[in-house]
């Protein structure tokens, strides 16, 4: 892919993504579908919800576009799972159905997906894991979605990582419209809300990092340990929280404000700088993974150990940190 072929799609990705939010705020006021505050909610006013119709707009015209120009029926199944993603969400957005069709949607969603791009390994087992791998990030990037701008900038920076990985292929290109569109949405969203994402945006940024890292170790561009390091901000964040509320035997499918993005906010932090840190570690795990290289096994073992450890230790101590903080708060009045 020529640079100025990238240039072409990162522009035209951030503006379309742009329009589109803007006019889903309008006609979301209109109908009002909105995020009222709530208990388990971290904002104080009425806000348009569903507003990542935009990035789900550019990530379907850019498959689309692929299956297009290639004829290739395994991207027909890319545009077809995202598109289920993107359905779900968008139905959970305006009409909040059930926790079992939703789920049903996303297995739809992650089938398609696992089809076109099984994991590299060998028959059963590549769709298996390809499956559970769409899963997992569809499902934790909604989790993650509680705070102004996290979410979008988060995909940004891990869209433009693998962007770099992939190299002149035309996953690259399909990266570089990601991250371009997450970068369109980011103004109505960031410092202050104009409207959330939903689960469209967080369903569908979830299943692109998901199909670019599939494409990363399918095509030999990155090994399992870099694409670890480089999702660890939400994989260390969603899994510790979800395995807590699991062995304290808590209903983890519901919603709550556990997060340690949401205890962050809770304590006074705010938006923009809770997603800045968050930014701040993605850019470092992405220089760690780029500078990785064809490092071994062991040696991306070690690696992904040492920032496993790190980030486990840091959401441990500043949890306890806020909860010891918050039981003051609540003794003292």
């Amino acid at each position: 892919m020529a640079v100025g072929q990238g240039i072409a799609i990162g522009v035209a990705s951030a503006l379309a993504s742009a329009a589109c939010t803007a006019a889903w705020i309008a006609w979301a006021r209109r109908r009002n579908v909105v995020d009222a505050p709530g208990q388990r909610r971290l904002h104080a006013t009425a806000t348009p919800r569903g507003g990542g119709i935009g990035m789900a707009v550019v990530a379907l015209a850019l498959l689309g576009w692929l299956a297009w120009s290639g004829a290739d029926l395994r991207a027909a199944g890319l545009f077809a799972g995202v598109a289920c993603a993107a359905g779900i969400g968008l139905l959970d957005d305006l009409f909040a159905p059930s926790s079992a069709i939703k789920l049903l949607g996303q297995c739809a969603a992650a089938t398609a997906i696992a089809w076109a791009l099984p994991w590299p390994a060998a028959d059963a087992p590549g769709y298996a894991l390809a499956f559970a791998w769409v899963l997992v990030l569809v499902n934790f990037w909604n989790f993650m979605d509680g705070s102004n701008g996290i979410v979008a900038l988060q995909t940004l920076v891990v869209a433009a990582a693998l962007a770099v990985l992939l190299g002149a292929s035309g996953a690259a290109g399909i990266a570089i419209g990601v991250a371009a569109a997450c970068l369109g949405f980011l103004p109505f969203n960031l410092p202050r809300a104009r409207v959330f994402m939903g689960d469209t945006g967080s369903h569908v940024l979830g299943a692109m990092v998901a199909i670019l890292t599939l494409w990363a170790l399918r095509e030999g561009r990155a090994n399992p340990y870099q694409v670890l390091v480089l999702l660890s901000a939400f994989l260390l964040d969603a899994g510790l929280t979800l395995a807590k509320r699991i062995v304290q035997g808590r209903r983890f499918w519901r919603a709550h404000r556990e997060h340690l993005y949401q205890w962050a906010v809770r304590r006074g932090h705010s938006h923009a700088r809770v997603c800045l840190a968050y930014a701040a570690w993605a850019i470092l795990c992405a220089w760690i993974a780029l500078g990785w290289g064809a490092r071994g096994a062991t040696e991306g073992a070690v690696g992904v150990l040492a920032v496993g450890l790190a980030g486990t230790a840091t959401w441990v101590v500043l949890r306890r940190h806020w909860l010891r903080r918050d039981t003051r708060m609540d003794a003292s009045t």
